[in-house]
């Protein structure tokens, strides 16, 4: 460590990695790691932790990478892909019977200057972190092992922490203190994977949208954060329970969601040029953009492909492929039960919200256009 220097510009990137820790999102990223690792027996925890967070988190990581490169600067994230054997470290000690106190009981009352020791124990250990990667940087030439040192900080950073529990009510200045820097270790931890699972960002087709500014709605077939979504949503459909496709899959599968996106554009630019034109002259904010997003990959969730399998055998019973679009919807709507359309309407309301959910009552005369096709009717009853 005291052979490397680093200038004033990669030290204040070093620090401003360090304040991540205080960040209510990251910290949130941590609770959902700490619910996982609640739910790990402590025989599964020995060997395949990694492999169980992953796996649980598979489907939020393009968002894990969405908040990193808004809050990370490149050169910490290119220290990043040299320490890759290094995944899950903090996450790794945490989740030890040192450090992970039972949530079943208080935490007894300690000092607030011992309170204070604690948290800055948390500290430590990431600055720490974050000068190993700078020196794995540099090659394997150099010594990167901390000896076990990683043990000398466990008493220190164990206290009760429930995910579950306000931060408003934290019943003791430990707590209070501690238990948000624990999370804000693990959500750095899971961001850090994140970036690991996606390649390198390529560069978007036209200009780029900036942060928070309002965009054209085409740009959401050319926009890397949306391949991601899809490519991780593909990963998760393929991977459980048939493991066809794992998450070494990922940077081939967003390779071919991007090429299959970006010529989508093509060609609607090229065959629908009034819409190509109505959707570069719509311009969409970001909260938009997360919605549409989110209602995109409604069709990888079990709850939707339950209902689309109620669809599916509705229209294998009662309908032909020569039928009207129309006599489709009827046969549809007559062999589907009341209580299960209420409950579909009820379901429908509960995850497709704000700008969507307005938009759908603009569509009432599509309503099944994806159902209706020939081509569907055609797979339907020939399957």
């Amino acid at each position: 460590l005291n052979q490397l220097t680093v200038n004033t510009t990669m030290k204040e990137y070093l620090l401003e990695t360090l304040s991540v820790l205080c960040n209510s999102e990251v910290q949130d990223v941590g609770r959902k790691v700490q619910r996982v690792l609640l739910t790990v027996s402590q025989l599964d925890r020995l060997g395949s932790t990694n492999q169980i967070l992953a796996r649980s988190l598979w489907r939020q990581l393009a968002d894990f990478q969405r908040m990193q490169r808004k809050l990370l600067q490149w050169p910490i994230r290119g220290m990043w892909r040299w320490a890759e054997a290094q995944q899950w470290q903090m996450t790794s000690e945490l989740s030890i019977p040192k450090a992970m106190v039972s949530t079943t009981g208080p935490n007894a009352a300690v000092p607030a200057d011992a309170a204070i020791a604690s948290a800055a124990w948390a500290e430590g250990r990431v600055l720490l972190d974050l000068m190993m990667w700078c020196l794995l940087s540099k090659g394997p030439s150099w010594i990167t092992s901390l000896n076990g040192m990683e043990d000398y900080f466990l008493p220190h950073l164990a206290t009760r922490c429930d995910p579950e529990f306000p931060g408003e009510h934290r019943a003791t200045l430990a707590e209070a203190l501690l238990c948000p820097l624990r999370y804000g270790m693990l959500g750095l931890d899971a961001l850090r994977f994140a970036d690991s699972v996606f390649p390198a960002e390529p560069p978007e087709d036209g200009p780029p949208c900036r942060p928070g500014a309002a965009c054209p709605l085409e740009r959401l077939l050319l926009d890397n954060y949306v391949h991601e979504a899809v490519a991780a949503d593909l990963i998760a459909v393929a991977g459980e329970p048939h493991m066809l496709l794992g998450t070494e899959d990922m940077r081939s599968t967003q390779q071919v969601v991007r090429m299959i996106f970006r010529n989508i554009s093509r060609h609607v630019q090229i065959f629908a040029q009034r819409a190509a034109v109505e959707m570069r002259a719509l311009k969409i904010n970001e909260h938009e953009q997360i919605e549409f997003l989110g209602t995109m990959r409604l069709i990888a969730e079990p709850r939707v492909q339950a209902v689309g399998r109620q669809v599916a055998h509705s229209l294998g019973r009662v309908s032909n492929s020569n039928a009207s679009a129309k006599k489709l919807e009827q046969d549809i709507l007559r062999s589907i039960s009341k209580s299960a359309l209420e409950d579909t309407e009820g379901f429908a309301a509960q995850v497709v919200r704000g700008p969507l959910h307005a938009i759908w009552g603009w569509g009432q005369d599509k309503e099944w256009s994806t159902a209706t096709t020939r081509e569907t009717i055609l797979w339907i009853t020939d399957s």
